[in-house]
C-alpha cells in the first residue's frame, strides 16, 4: 500500500498583489480555490520593518525561491516516505547495486520552477506589516512532465543495448552501457517515487507498472551484458612514504575499465586475480632533488586454470624536491604501463 504525507495547503481566498490591502483569509473557500486533489503549493512569509511598506525586487524573488523550496520538500518528503510496490523493489534492490555513490534520498531539481511551470503570486498584509509569497502548480501537469522524463530516459537506456548485438565495437558499447544506464535507471525510480508521491489516486498505476517493467528489462539485459566482459580482482600494496596509497589500483581499474574489465571484490567470482606490489626507495640526490626508485612486481593468474599468465618486475625513477610528489608521478606512470602490459591477457573480443 502507498502511503503518503499529505501537503499543508495554503490558499489565498481571493487574488493576490503587492499592493493588497488588510489580512488575507486563509480558510474560507481554501478548497474551492486551490483543491488538494489538484493542487500542490508552496508558501513563505517575511516580517517587514515597522515603517516598511515594500519590498524590492531582489526581496520578492528570494521570497518566492523559499515559497518553492517549501513546495519541493513537501514532495521529496512525500517522495522519500512512500512504499513502493512488490514489483517496484526488485528494481529498487537492482539499482542500488548500480548507482555506485548515487544519492538515496530523492531530491528534487531545483531548477522544477522553470522546467514545470509554477505559478506564483505574492500579498503584502499591511495590518500585520507581513508580505507572502504563495506558489501552486497543478498535480497532473507535474506528473505529465516527469512520466514524460521516464519514457524519454528508458528509451536513452534502450539505445546501446540494441547495438550491441550489431556492432563490431563490443568494448566501446560496454563503456557507454557503464555511463548511461545506471544513472539513467536511479533517475527512473526518483521519478517513478515522485509521480507516486504526487499523485492523489491510482489512474497512473498501470503506465507506472508498465514503466517498471520495461526498466527491469533493461536491467536485466544490461547484467547479462556484463557477463560478457571479463571480471578481474585486484589487489594492490603500494605506499607513499610509509602512508597507505591507492594510486596505482585506481589507475589500473581505470585504464582496464576502458578495455572492457569489470572489477569484483570477491576473488572466487573473477576470471582473472591481478596482484601489484609496488616498492619505493630512495635512490640518493642529484642538487636539490631527491632520486627515488619504485619496483614493480606483477602477476595475473587465470582463476579458472590457477595458472599464472603473466608476470613482470620492471622499475621506475623520478626525482623532485618533493619526495612525495616524485613517488605520485611514478605511480600514475605504472597504472598506465601496467595496463598496457596486461591488454592482451584480459581485453575482451570485439
Amino acid at each position: 500500500m502507498i502511503h503518503r504525507f499529505f501537503v499543508t495547503i495554503i490558499l489565498f481566498i481571493s487574488s493576490l498583489s503587492i499592493l493588497g490591502q488588510g489580512r488575507l483569509s486563509w480558510t474560507e473557500n481554501k478548497r474551492a480555490i486551490y483543491p488538494h486533489e489538484i493542487y500542490l503549493t508552496g508558501f513563505a512569509q517575511k516580517q517587514l520593518q515597522k515603517n516598511e511598506t515594500s519590498l524590492n525586487d531582489g526581496d520578492w524573488e528570494n521570497l518566492k525561491t523559499k515559497a518553492i523550496g517549501n513546495l519541493l520538500m513537501k514532495i521529496s518528503v512525500n517522495a522519500e516516505n512512500t512504499t513502493i510496490t512488490t514489483t517496484e523493489s526488485t528494481i529498487v534492490n537492482n539499482i542500488e547495486q548500480l548507482r555506485k555513490g548515487l544519492s538515496e534520498k530523492t531530491i528534487v531539481s531545483s531548477k522544477l520552477d522553470n522546467l514545470m511551470g509554477i505559478k506564483d503570486d505574492v500579498h503584502i498584509d499591511t495590518d500585520e506589516n507581513i508580505a507572502y509569497a504563495f506558489v501552486f502548480i497543478p498535480r497532473q501537469e507535474l506528473i505529465n512532465k516527469y512520466a514524460s522524463n521516464i519514457s524519454l530516459n528508458l528509451l536513452q537506456a534502450e539505445m546501446p543495448l540494441q547495438q550491441w548485438e550489431s556492432s563490431k565495437q563490443k568494448v566501446e558499447i560496454i563503456k557507454k552501457c557503464r555511463e548511461i544506464i545506471p544513472p539513467v535507471l536511479a533517475q527512473v525510480l526518483h521519478d517513478q517515487r515522485l509521480i507516486i508521491a504526487v499523485s492523489t489516486n491510482s489512474v497512473n498505476a498501470d503506465e507506472n507498472k508498465l514503466q517498471t517493467q520495461r526498466a527491469i528489462s533493461i536491467l536485466e539485459k544490461y547484467n547479462e551484458l556484463l557477463k560478457q566482459t571479463i571480471s578481474v580482482y585486484v589487489t594492490c600494496e603500494e605506499d607513499i612514504l610509509g602512508s597507505p596509497s591507492t594510486i596505482i589500483s585506481n589507475r589500473v581499474k581505470k585504464e582496464l575499465t576502458d578495455v572492457g574489465c569489470d572489477f569484483v571484490s570477491i576473488n572466487q567470482e573473477a576470471d582473472f586475480s591481478l596482484t601489484i606490489t609496488a616498492i619505493s626507495r630512495k635512490a640518493g640526490n642529484y642538487g636539490n632533488r631527491q632520486i627515488f626508485y619504485v619496483d614493480i612486481i606483477v602477476k595475473l593468474i587465470d582463476n579458472k586454470t590457477g595458472k599464472e599468465v603473466f608476470a613482470d618486475e620492471f622499475s621506475e625513477k623520478d626525482g623532485s624536491s618533493n619526495p612525495e610528489q616524485a613517488i605520485r608521478r611514478i605511480y600514475e606512470r605504472v597504472g598506465a604501463e601496467i595496463k598496457e602490459k596486461l591488454i592482451p591477457h584480459v581485453k575482451i573480443k570485439n
